[in-house]
């Protein structure tokens, strides 16, 4: 009001043009000022239909629309995130091995996890493709940036990559807060976890046992056993996956054998394993400690009961 007041005109002083000019001038930078938010409220609706840059987990720059709405999964893990993110009927492909949530089946199937179809996963004209750096092959990422197709590639490691991946996957769909709520659940529950761990025990870790390929360094199960209080008995292998036999995993003396049951039925060289460890040997579903998803803080809870003999 005391802006107006002094542009205000005074009957005592004839009008003259300066005086006019002046007034004008004060006006229109107070009206330039009030449109100010407006123009930043129109400029954001604008960009929103812009293409956006986000930087994937292997340092490639995926340029995307606004958030994405037509969305294929290559990769379980990314499946269940989205669909742990309230997205999943943006989903309109994903692999064969893609099974949970239930929902997650009467998805459109795009092939195999190493393998899938091209040329189907055009025809669903998806406007961003997620998969994975070590378990997609990466010429067929390369194949659909060369057609224009935007890929975003993950790459979890351990668990505080996971997080990082999911509240990164939910900021590129638009999802943010969601994506905090999620990794905020997840983090606490596998504080809780570790707040519980009093001791820790030698633990051989198998994906499977015709043959035996074992968890060693670097590794996801490997930092989740550290987590869950178990050492791993690998953990100093020159390889990350090493096969082994019975008398190298006897040499280890293991207090407990996880064994992940991967949908697979009892075989010889479980039934060994059984021999020689008697109740030392444990089964896991290996979902729950292979997908870096959502789920993994349940395989964490697991292999903490495993572990310690506690329910």
């Amino acid at each position: 009001m005391r802006f107006l007041h002094r542009c205000a005109p005074r009957n005592d002083i004839p009008e003259t043009p300066g005086i006019n000019r002046g007034c004008r001038r004060r006006t229109l930078h107070a009206s330039a000022i009030a449109l100010f938010p407006l123009l930043i409220i129109l400029t954001s609706i604008t960009n929103l239909s812009a293409e956006s840059p986000f930087i994937d987990e292997i340092g490639e720059e995926v340029r995307v629309k606004g958030a994405p709405q037509r969305i294929v999964s290559l990769a379980p893990s990314i499946t269940e995130i989205i669909f742990a993110l309230g997205a999943g009927n943006r989903l309109l492909g994903v692999t064969d091995f893609c099974d949970y949530p239930e929902e997650a089946k009467r998805k459109e199937k795009v092939g195999g996890f190493i393998n899938p179809n091209i040329e189907k996963i055009l025809s669903l004209k998806p406007d961003l493709v997620f998969a994975t750096k070590d378990g997609n092959d990466q010429s067929v990422v390369r194949r659909l940036k060369k057609m224009g197709i935007p890929v975003y590639v993950v790459n979890q490691r351990d668990f505080t990559g996971l997080l990082n991946s999911m509240l990164r996957i939910s900021e590129l769909l638009g999802l943010l807060e969601e994506g905090r709520r999620l990794v905020d659940g997840i983090r606490a529950k596998k504080e809780g976890i570790e707040r519980k761990v009093k001791t820790r025990k030698q633990v051989l870790f198998l994906y499977g046992t015709e043959p035996m390929i074992a968890s060693g360094p670097d590794t996801l199960v490997d930092n989740l056993l550290r987590i869950a209080g178990g050492i791993n008995v690998l953990a100093d292998s020159p390889l990350s996956y090493p096969k082994v036999n019975l008398e190298s995993a006897i040499s280890k003396k293991p207090d407990v054998v996880i064994v992940t049951t991967m949908g697979r039925e009892k075989g010889q060289g479980f039934k060994k394993l059984q021999e020689v460890f008697g109740s030392r040997v444990k089964q896991i579903n290996g979902d729950i400690v292979n997908r870096p998803g959502p789920r993994i803080v349940d395989g964490v809870e697991e292999l903490y009961r495993l572990i310690h003999g506690t329910e």
